[in-house]
């Protein structure tokens, strides 16, 4: 059997093992780009994508950034390994090629990747081995980075001829080739070092240059990025010509959710892809909207957690049997009901959802129970209940899904007070601790891996919160590419968060987008260069 067709026949979790370290241990798998079964339309080019942007960035330099899940960060950048939707059905994806033609696991610890030769970044300047080299060292040791974590197990970067590119890894690391890809929010990007260095950072996040379909054409900060096609990439499309199919994208900056599904059914955008539950009956029923879920992706609200930071003076921070009240009052199941719109589904394992390997519903959880936790805020000495302010995004289904839960609180004798916040101040006092509560989304990824969101230091870890024998669990789970292994592991680490109850998941949904009907190929965001326009 070749082995392309082994990879296409494969699971994503199969997938994974095996594109990390696996039969071949080398990986060559050219993307087919339409779902199977279904007529590929004609292509046409031209036109430009309006998209909406739904929270500000602060900018556009993704070593630096801490916008991360914006439609211009994988149109403006290449990835090394790219991760695409090949069979909607099976929800199976496939990692392949990107600025590396191939990659193979030489043996656990050595990785070694044959780059694309001869392309040429936005500024005209040259992609190589010297350049993916020096883009790696900067992810992982700029003071400012935040994408450090994703080259924390590479030990050592050599660089043997011009295009190719050796990993040295601390230890064994079975997500480093999908941790290369753009199912990573926390992707490495490659970046002009040669535009890096003549602008400077701040200059350079203003104005950046990368080797993606399109090239940087303007930024109105806390209004729109605007993007135009890049016609010297490297990639082509169904037709043979070079990516992307569009003449250009505009993604707009639009916060409220209910103002963004106002601005997709009135024409002035095209692609929506965080719909708001309560418009996806309005949107199906729409003759010029299409709606879809995207594969293997969930979010959940409220993503909420106490302060569990040592030396906080917080009653919550520092009493159990406060967290464990808080976590018995709240009632998932009405919650789903409330705000799920036939889609909702309780949730109970923070950082963990369908799919995701370590995924077990046998774990332990805290049912509703308002009488229990009425009982355990009088055992906590608050025999007149107790305050609690919780800091929160200042999206629509983020401050709604926590006034139903501060509805709920409140009958076991915890007032919840709800402090809304823009994105960019929410994020300052969340990395600085000054915090009672927080609160915003919580999303499943491909692989826990990839965001160690418990785990001392993790750029996902907005809590803080640290625990030397979770750290040691996540290190354990980050070297071993058996999947039964790691998710034994990964339950393990439910099983601690469980016990310790400083965080708190209400329900999940399936994350649903919207488009024009004029919008073909919409999959995922980072896969906006495959879009065309009818």
């Amino acid at each position: 059997m070749k082995a392309a067709d082994r990879f296409s026949r494969m699971s994503r979790r199969e997938l994974l093992q095996l594109a990390a370290f696996g039969a071949t241990g080398t990986l060559l798998v050219p993307h087919r780009a339409a779902a199977q079964g279904k007529p590929t339309p004609q292509i046409h080019r031209g036109g430009i994508l309006r998209d909406v942007q739904r929270f500000s960035v602060d900018s556009l330099d993704p070593h630096l950034s801490t916008a991360r899940d914006i439609s211009a960060i994988p149109m403006l950048y290449d990835t090394l390994l790219s991760y695409k939707l090949v069979d909607e059905k099976t929800e199976r994806f496939e990692v392949g090629p990107g600025l590396a033609e191939s990659y193979q696991m030489v043996d656990p610890t050595t990785a070694v990747f044959k780059l694309r030769r001869g392309v040429k970044f936005h500024d005209g300047s040259e992609f190589n081995a010297a350049i993916a080299k020096w883009n790696l060292e900067r992810a992982g040791s700029h003071p400012k980075s935040k994408i450090k974590q994703s080259v924390d197990e590479v030990k050592q970067i050599q660089t043997p001829d011009p295009y190719t590119l050796r990993l040295m890894l601390k230890k064994p690391f079975p997500a480093l080739p999908v941790q290369m890809t753009t199912a990573n929010l926390l992707m490495v990007c490659m970046v002009s070092k040669e535009a890096v260095e003549k602008l400077g950072d701040d200059k350079f996040g203003m104005n950046p240059v990368g080797s993606g379909p399109m090239r940087f054409k303007e930024w109105v900060r806390d209004d729109r990025i605007v993007l135009e096609k890049f016609p010297g990439h490297w990639e082509k499309g169904e037709d043979g010509q070079a990516l992307p199919y569009l003449d250009g994208l505009v993604s707009r900056l639009i916060t409220d959710q209910s103002v963004a599904f106002v601005e997709l059914r009135s024409g002035n955008v095209d692609t929506y892809l965080e719909l708001d539950l309560k418009d996806v009956a309005a949107a199906r029923a729409s003759q010029q909207l299409s709606v879809r879920t995207i594969p293997g992706q969930w979010r959940a609200f409220p993503g909420f957690y106490f302060n569990p930071r040592p030396g906080t003076s917080y009653p919550f921070s520092n009493n159990k049997k406060l967290r464990e009240a808080a976590q018995y009052a709240l009632d998932r199941e009405s919650m789903a009901k409330a705000l799920g719109f036939g889609l909702g589904r309780p949730a109970s394992y923070f950082f963990w959802y369908p799919g995701m390997l370590g995924y077990d519903e046998s774990l332990p959880r805290r049912e509703f129970d308002l009488a229990k936790a009425k009982a355990l805020v009088q055992e906590a000495g608050f025999p007149n209940g107790v305050d609690v302010e919780v800091k929160v995004i200042n999206r629509t289904i983020e401050v709604r899904s926590v006034e139903v839960m501060q509805a709920m609180l409140d009958k076991a004798g915890i007032r919840l007070k709800i402090t809304p916040l823009d994105r960019l101040p929410w994020i300052d006092d969340g990395r600085a601790g000054r915090f009672q509560a927080l609160s915003h989304s919580n999303s499943s990824r491909v692989d826990p891996q990839l965001t160690e969101d418990s785990k001392t230091g993790s750029t996902y870890n907005w809590a803080g919160y640290s625990s030397p024998e979770v750290d040691k669990l996540w290190n354990q789970a980050a070297g071993e590419y058996d999947d039964g292994k790691r998710a034994d592991l990964y339950r393990r680490i439910q099983r601690i968060l469980y016990e310790d109850a400083f965080h708190v998941l209400g329900f999940r949904y399936p994350l649903v987008a919207a488009a024009s009907k004029r919008v073909h190929n919409l999959t995922t965001q980072d896969n906006f260069r495959y879009i065309w326009l009818e």
